[in-house]
């Protein structure tokens, strides 16, 4: 069977991490604060509070994504170097 492309892989693994990551932000803030996070159309939750939720997911997540991302380009790229003719790797 071959090998699924990067640019297929990687997005479906940066989408079940940050899944992942979302949920246990959610548990340590309902931890720490006793009430759900926060939501956009939440009126009785202050703004700075709702924009800090925002920010901290958006950051979260991309810091997912580019780190996955980067993972699974370099091990493509190592598996495309042993896979290249005249490579040492096969001995």
């Amino acid at each position: 069977m071959q090998n699924l492309p990067v640019r297929i892989i990687a997005p479906i693994i940066s989408m079940g991490a940050t899944f992942l990551a979302r949920k246990g932000l959610t548990y340590v803030y309902k931890t720490r604060t006793g009430h759900e996070p926060p939501q956009a159309e939440d009126r009785d939750v202050s703004l700075i509070r709702v924009i800090g939720w925002a920010a901290t997911t958006a950051v979260v997540s991309a810091v997912i994504e580019v780190t996955i991302t980067r993972i699974a380009s370099s091990c493509d790229s190592a598996n495309q170097l042993e896979a290249a003719p005249g490579s040492s790797a096969t001995g």
